[in-house]
């Protein structure tokens, strides 16, 4: 009988696929999107540090140590973050990928693409189909020995051995209609014998999702054991109409909403963050690898400089009564203006010194501004 076990119930987990006769381990590396830029929020100051983050974690990943006896390795879609991202990224992750498979020779490793690769748009060439071919040209040099699996468009079958088949699915950007895998499907009937398990890889929707649209096709559900995924940020296992599946995650959460740990993330509570700064005896350091939310009251503005990854306010409490009775109507241009405005350029004329032709360059802005805005301070 086969059973199957993650060593870790987080993202980028480690499969532990186990057959009557073997035990096969496989690092799944989800969503990279190397090419994403943080700049909301951050100081300028700070750019390029979450980027390098990822790259370090990725390069970590394609070289697990030995004593993980990893044997496989997936990187699970949306290798890169948009369909043409800059050649240096590009260059470094054939870099990082060529370097991991010479330095590990046992492992094999596949690449599979997801939607933020491809494109409807058969005119425009990719930044993945351009990684691809890269790998492509080397494979077909006479020295090359490549342990390496990078699909484009087409699916893949992978026999691990006699009890155990591999397959790839390669994200489809048009959605084929179900009668055109009856091909894969002629292809299942033919590998999958009886005694043999199939674990399918991909870069599908959540079946539990009212709205998915792009999911695993009937072939794949009726032969598969487990379904392995990446698309969805927020790593995830169930078992549904008998199959176990596997959302890895991406490779580091790019989002408040996709850290429900807050390993990169973490929203507070002004109040709180005013705390944690009288608590702490350095707080320049407290927070360094941190992106900051404060859920705060308009014009908000934190009492003591601290490091951070990022930091944005988010408005969402009332004006204090103990501020809003001491709060001055300032006149601008003979007009009233708003609760946000009011109390903003009161603490910047009594609190930080603003000359009143400063005031008045920010008091128009914020009038004619259509949009919300996130003041950001950059801490020196």
């Amino acid at each position: 009988m086969n059973s199957y076990s993650k060593t870790k119930n987080n993202r980028n987990p480690i499969l532990n696929i186990k057959t009557n006769t073997c035990s096969y381990n496989v690092q799944t590396i989800g969503d990279p999107h190397l090419g994403r830029t943080s700049r909301t929020g951050v100081s300028s100051s700070k750019f390029g540090i979450r980027e390098n983050l990822v790259l370090k974690d990725f390069e970590r990943l394609l070289n697990p140590s030995i004593e993980l006896d990893i044997d496989f390795i997936v990187i699970m879609g949306d290798l890169f973050d948009k369909f043409i991202v800059k050649p240096s990224v590009v260059d470094s992750a054939v870099t990082l990928i060529e370097q991991a498979i010479i330095l590990n020779p046992s492992i094999v490793y596949f690449v599979i693409p997801g939607n933020h690769d491809l494109s409807k748009d058969k005119t425009k060439v990719s930044s993945y189909y351009l990684f691809q071919k890269i790998f492509e040209t080397d494979n077909e040099s006479e020295n090359s020995n490549l342990n390496l699996h990078i699909l484009y468009t087409d699916p893949m079958f992978y026999k691990v051995d006699s009890e155990l088949l591999f397959y790839f699915d390669s994200y489809d950007p048009f959605h084929k209609e179900e009668k055109e895998f009856n091909f894969i499907e002629d292809r299942f009937k033919e590998l999958v014998k009886e005694g043999t398990t199939l674990v399918s890889f991909g870069h599908w929707d959540n079946p539990k999702n009212d709205f998915a649209d792009y999911l695993p096709s009937n072939p794949i559900l009726k032969y598969s054991s487990m379904i392995v995924s990446g698309h969805i940020h927020t790593p995830e296992k169930f078992i549904k109409d008998k199959i176990e599946y596997i959302y890895t995650g991406s490779i580091q959460p790019y989002s408040h909403a996709e850290d429900p740990e807050n390993t990169f993330y973490l929203t507070i509570l002004y109040t709180e963050l005013e705390k944690c700064l009288a608590d702490l005896e350095d707080p320049l350091d407290s927070f360094s690898n941190l992106n900051i939310r404060v859920n705060c009251y308009p014009g908000y503005l934190i009492s003591r400089p601290f490091e951070c990854l990022s930091l944005i306010y988010n408005n969402v409490i009332e004006i204090p009564k103990e501020i809003t009775d001491d709060l001055e109507v300032i006149e601008v241009d003979s007009n009233k203006i708003t609760d946000f405005t009011s109390l903003y350029l009161y603490k910047l004329k009594y609190e930080y010194d603003i000359q009143e032709d400063l005031l008045l360059k920010i008091n128009t802005f914020l009038k004619d501004s259509s949009e919300d805005v996130s003041f950001t301070l950059d801490q020196e």
